[in-house]
């Protein structure tokens, strides 16, 4: 709730300005991640222009050695340009104009929703693979087994559903 996200705030303005006192002129960015360098995570903190892909992601499902090209482009590539992807969040807009493409989601995840739509739109128009190899592969790593009593008010569309709703919206 509210007080959650004040005291998540407020800890993180802390953070920031110890560093700086640590460390004048550095920015944000250049210092510890978020999470343990071997979690399978990738990040953007989009008001600092910065993200991180944790190493984590270097194994499968997301990459691995004897992955094809057009593997590597929707799975590792598909997240790599999902987290770049956020930097619609720093811009105004309004989901309302665009009801249809965002049939199915809840309002908590549209910010997920647009950063996985232009993530694929990016690697077909790139031509790195065409929309049914990024379905297919994006529907391979977000596979999963629902939870009993699914969150109430996530931030990220739940496993399968994610897959199922970009899907429908790409192909």
């Amino acid at each position: 709730g509210v007080v959650w996200m004040a005291m998540q705030a407020a800890a993180e303005n802390f953070r920031r300005r110890a560093l700086e006192l640590l460390n004048p002129g550095a920015s944000v960015c250049d210092f510890d991640f978020l999470y343990d360098a071997l979690t399978v995570n990738a990040y953007v903190l989009p008001s600092f222009a910065c993200s991180h892909l944790l190493l984590g992601m270097m194994r499968r499902p997301f990459a691995d050695d004897r992955y094809s090209d057009e593997s590597l482009a929707t799975r590792l590539g598909f997240v790599l340009a999902h987290e770049v992807a956020h930097v619609t969040m720093l811009t105004t807009r309004s989901y309302s104009r665009s009801r249809a493409l965002f049939a199915g989601y809840q309002t908590s995840t549209l910010d997920e929703a647009i950063a996985d739509l232009v993530s694929a739109k990016a690697i077909v128009h790139a031509e790195l693979a065409t929309a049914e190899e990024v379905c297919a592969h994006v529907s391979q790593l977000w596979c999963g087994v629902s939870q009993l009593l699914p969150p109430t008010n996530p931030s990220h569309p739940l496993v399968n559903e994610r897959s199922d709703l970009l899907c429908s919206k790409i192909l």
